[in-house]
């Protein structure tokens, strides 16, 4: 019923051929307040049960290496957990600045892929673990993945879950300072089955109400106590480099397997006893793209063809079983299940056909490039990405055609989605600089706060400096005296609950009569979801009492914008990918229609631009709400406090 997990004897074979393993290095990449705030509380912890680390380390030698923010390396040095890590093998905190953006897939294979790079010819002896840090180990996961590797595999493939972060954190009982995290795989598993994450329910075949579009692992239950899954899509947990002269053009789950392990001795371990980890992801982070009815494989097989690549299919013929209890307990119902997920992939497979995506240069791949070139916190050195994914991986002209047609944030064609959003942000910090001391708050990247200090002093700014809110945070701690005369804070909808914090550290940088501007919108190169009028209101009511509201200005977004936007940029990508060129010139026609739609939209959101809309008046790209400092300075308690409970909270 289940597949075999032990370890076959071609591979201890292969292993004996090869020598032994030496050493192994846990890498972990984690960055933001939320991810880094989990990983110290809840990851570490788990990687202390003695299954997991500490046996690892009994048996091999062992280098624990997390890659952050460089602001955040003392914090995490001092931490307890971080600590106890030390105490079993060695550990080393390096920075990842260089290769930060938003495009997360790329920021975790640029620095896996480093690591590997560093290790040199050795790399053949030593096997790689990665890990995310929204992860909480069962003890003994860990264990089953060294034997994997000293046994003569080559890569390790493992499946898990998403929980809800919320409802599992209420059950997960907090170590001590210091302490390991000891949770059973049957517990964990209990856990995760009364804590089902909503993007995990909507992959439940022929149950859910409503399923994700963009499903890459498919669900069923089997009895009360026990999950089946079919993963498209799986988790290199471990790899043992066999070729060192790669070409990594595709995220690091598409494209680290087959490069590094050509050899295909790949082993999935598929009996949660062995290997349990789930995936603790905010109750609201569920999918993006929800349809109406039960997970079905047409639909399935429809979503998969754009992206899925030969590996990708191998994966799915594992089933993976997560029980929490004895198997003959429920071996009856796992069985069906068994027999029904059989039937769902084969069809599946059928309707996809024989035609697969390549892992080199993926059709995402240049996409996500352009990505994390347009979103990086520093300034992109493509000779760098191409020491670090090898020969070919980074195309010429990159990101040309795109910058050709529709410009890149901060400097964008009539016609982009958020044009009339940028200039009517840029045309008030020009007007409102003018004499003043000018501090810029932004968490986007380094060319747009680059292009706002530079509208500021074009403006007539005495002096222009720009900082995060982290820093920012901490600049009010220190502060002996106001610094600035006004302050723009651009702030992301999906980051407005730490709006709070920030004006109360604003306002104890501002100086008596100080003024700032909250620009609330999503300064991106692709259509966003609109803000309704009462997130205006709630932003505002956040920015009280430290900032007290003069006056408020909103850029209108109707639907037909957003609609003409969405097209435009959908047809701008099939043009790109469509399998043939009819097909190609097609989309290329029709996106040049919509971008004419589109810069007729902008061209009246900046003339309709003005006070604030009545709720009845409709959507919302951006809001700018003018406030000036309150007369008695509130002291930033919010985000002294905030330092005081974790560093890394906004």
């Amino acid at each position: 019923m289940i597949a075999p997990t032990g370890t076959p004897q071609s591979a201890r074979n292969k292993a004996t051929a090869r020598g032994a393993l030496r050493s192994v290095q846990i890498l972990l990449p984690v960055w933001g307040a939320a991810y880094l705030r989990q990983c110290v509380e809840v990851l570490l912890p788990s990687l202390l049960a003695a299954g997991n680390l500490p046996a690892v380390a009994a048996a091999i030698p062992v280098a624990f290496i997390l890659s952050t923010r460089q602001q955040d390396i003392p914090a995490i040095h001092d931490h307890p957990a971080w600590r106890a890590l030390a105490t079993f093998c060695e550990t080393r905190l390096e920075p990842l600045d260089s290769l930060l953006s938003e495009a997360s897939a790329l920021v975790l294979t640029l620095v896996y892929a480093r690591a590997i790079r560093s290790a040199g010819n050795t790399a053949h002896d030593v096997g790689f673990v990665f890990l995310v840090a929204d992860y909480v180990l069962a003890d003994g996961a860990l264990r089953e993945v060294l034997r994997r590797l000293q046994g003569g595999a080559d890569a390790v493939l493992a499946g898990n879950f998403q929980i809800s972060a919320e409802a599992a954190g209420r059950r997960i009982a907090a170590p001590a300072p210091g302490e390991a995290l000891t949770i059973s795989p049957r517990a964990l598993v209990r856990l995760g089955l009364e804590a089902l994450h909503p993007a995990t329910q909507a992959c439940l075949a022929g149950e859910a109400a409503l399923h994700d579009a963009r499903a890459n692992r498919v669900f069923w239950r089997a009895g009360r106590d026990a999950l089946l899954g079919r993963f498209y899509l799986l988790h290199m947990i471990a790899i043992r480099p066999v070729v060192l002269d790669v070409c990594i053009a595709a995220a690091c789950d598409y494209s680290f397997v087959p490069e590094f392990c050509p050899s295909g001795q790949i082993e999935t371990i598929t009996d949660s006893d062995s290997y349990m980890v789930a995936e603790m992801q905010p109750a609201g982070a569920g999918p993006q793209d929800w349809r109406v009815g039960p997970l079905k494989p047409a639909a399935l097989a429809a979503s998969l063809a754009s992206w899925v690549t030969p590996q990708h299919r191998r994966n799915a013929v594992h089933p993976i079983c997560f029980h929490a209890t004895n198997l003959d307990r429920f071996s009856a119902d796992c069985a069906e299940a068994m027999a029904e997920s059989a039937q769902f992939i084969t069809e599946t497979q059928q309707l996809l056909g024989p035609v697969s995506q390549p892992h080199r240069h993926h059709p995402s791949w240049r996409g996500l490039l352009e990505h994390h070139q347009a979103t990086a916190i520093q300034q992109v050195d493509l000779a760098i990405l191409a020491t670090i994914l090898g020969a070919g991986a980074v195309p010429g002209g990159l990101g040309r055609m795109r910058q050709l047609l529709l410009g890149r944030m901060p400097k964008p064609r009539p016609w982009h989605p958020h044009w009339a959003d940028w200039r009517i942000l840029c045309a008030r910090l020009t007007a409102l600089a003018a004499g003043c001391r000018v501090l810029i708050v932004s968490a986007e990247n380094w060319r747009l706060h680059a292009r706002l200090l530079r509208h500021a002093m074009a403006g007539g700014a005495r002096s222009a400096a720009h900082l995060d809110p982290e820093a920012l945070f901490a600049a009010a701690a220190e502060s002996r005296g106001a610094r600035f005369d006004f302050v723009l804070a651009v702030i992301r909808p999906s980051a407005q609950d730490g709006l709070a914090g920030i004006c109360q550290a604003a306002a104890a940088l501002l100086a008596e009569g100080g003024k700032a501007l909250l620009a609330l919108s999503e300064f991106s190169d692709a259509p966003t979801p609109p803000l309704a009028p009462s997130q205006v209101d709630a932003a505002a009511a956040l920015a009280a009492p430290a900032l007290l509201e003069a006056r408020r200005e909103t850029v209108p977004a109707p639907g037909w914008r957003i609609a003409a936007q969405t097209a435009m940029m959908r047809h701008a990508r099939a043009a790109t990918q469509a399998p043939s060129p009819a097909r190609r010139l097609g989309h290329f026609t029709a996106g040049i229609a919509c971008a004419g739609l589109s810069l007729a939209a902008n061209l009246a959101c900046r003339r309709e631009t003005g006070p604030s809309l009545r709720l009845d008046q409709g959507a919302i790209s951006t809001a700018l709400i003018h406030v000036q400092r309150a007369p008695v300075v509130v002291v930033p308690e919010h985000a002294a406090q905030t330092r005081q409970a974790s560093p890394w909270t906004v």
